[in-house]
């Protein structure tokens, strides 16, 4: 229990973002990402939760069908672990701001999964949907999927001053 409870002590909440390319609306081709140098330096890596949000050049404007639509992506594991494979529907994936919450999962289905490894992102080829409409999405702005992993982990003490050692902690 001791051992549990030092380790327990020494974790760490870390969130870091991939970001990717929108593939073209009408492309349905999964695109490839490697999680594995976000999060050097730590040990013991864990998810807690994958959220999802889009990103464009364009400001915010309350009235506008990008700002306000919203696209689906599958987000899918493909290294091997232990349990079983990591498959992440996302829905309602829409541009972020200071006033809203991007797509997130947690829970059961993701707690305590290693998330360093190849992952495939499957973006939606129905483009974007707003006020109940779907319009094309290489007409809109839309440029990069942002997704963002938040885990628990252990700072890796061999490796000096990346992040806070259990000596740190006051």
């Amino acid at each position: 229990m001791r051992s549990v409870t030092t380790l327990c002590e020494s974790e760490i909440e870390v969130v870091r973002d991939v970001v990717l390319n929108v593939p073209v609306a009408g492309s349905n081709a999964a695109v490839p990402i490697e999680v594995k140098d976000q999060f050097f330096g730590l040990k013991a890596v864990r998810l807690r939760s994958v959220s999802a949000f889009f990103a464009t050049d364009q400001p915010s404007n309350d009235n506008n069908h990008t700002t306000n639509g919203n696209l689906a992506a599958a987000i899918v594991k493909m290294s091997k672990q232990v349990g079983p494979r990591l498959v992440l529907p996302m829905a309602g994936i829409r541009w972020f701001a200071g006033s809203r919450e991007p797509a997130t999962m947690d829970g059961a289905l993701i707690y305590n999964a290693d998330p360093r490894g190849s992952w495939a992102v499957r973006v939606s080829a129905k483009g974007l949907q707003s006020d109940g409409k779907t319009f094309d999405r290489a007409a809109t702005v839309v440029q990069r999927l942002i997704i963002r992993f938040r885990v628990l982990a252990v700072p890796d003490p061999e490796i000096d001053g990346i992040n806070w050692t259990l000596e740190d902690r006051v």
